[in-house]
């Protein structure tokens, strides 16, 4: 059993190494977890870094809780929501 203080340290740690699409293992949801955090840092290193190599980036809506936003690498931007096989659905074009 790890002590809480080595706990926090780890997790200090997970937090403080962003992490990129192309390292993302299937089978470690861990490393998911890490690329959304990696993708909702302030700095938005993460996000440039798969607009810049052509991926599309994802946030939440701030005008909806039911919605978010789909961001391409050309700069348009969607509303989009989940459907029920987690399905994308496009609600509209922002702006």
């Amino acid at each position: 059993m790890m002590r809480a203080d080595a706990q926090e340290n780890t997790r200090m740690d997970i937090k403080a190494e962003p992490i990129t699409f192309d390292q993302v293992n299937d089978d470690d949801p861990g490393t998911w977890r890490r690329l959304m955090r990696s993708l909702a840092m302030p700095n938005g290193d993460a996000a440039a870094e798969h607009l810049a190599a052509g991926r599309p980036v994802y946030y939440a809506d701030p005008q909806s809780d039911e919605t978010n936003i789909r961001k391409w690498p050309d700069g348009r931007k969607e509303r989009i929501r989940l459907g029920d096989d987690d399905e994308i659905i496009v609600i509209g074009p922002v702006g």
